[in-house]
């Protein structure tokens, strides 16, 4: 691909003089920064724009579409009933402390 882009006159001297010294045509040593300049907007994409970039957003085709706001139900559903209660209090803040019940046989 081809870009032209409109320097000042100064901006242009400082420009290949910074190329001559690293040994690179002027062109090179933009299209450097502007690979680093990709990467890093990329880096400061948010979890959610890279998630979505990777193809991570949608991808499970099936499951609970109220699991975010039904998440004790769920994993209790998962533990079994039970041992679910117990670890849902504690996971809460219960007063029995998680770490107790966890270690119990």
């Amino acid at each position: 691909m081809s870009l032209t882009i409109r320097l000042q006159p100064e901006t242009e001297q400082q420009l290949e003089s910074i190329a001559r010294q690293q040994g690179m045509t002027k062109s090179a040593w933009v299209r450097e920064l502007i690979e680093v300049a990709v990467v890093e907007a990329r880096i400061a994409a948010t979890p959610y724009e890279l998630a979505e970039e990777l193809g991570l957003i949608g991808c499970i085709e099936d499951g609970s579409p109220d699991l975010a706001s039904n998440a004790k139900q769920h994993l209790g559903d998962r533990l079994g009933a039970s041992r679910s209660r117990r670890c849902l209090t504690d996971l809460a803040g219960g007063e029995t402390g998680y770490h107790r019940h966890r270690h119990r046989g």
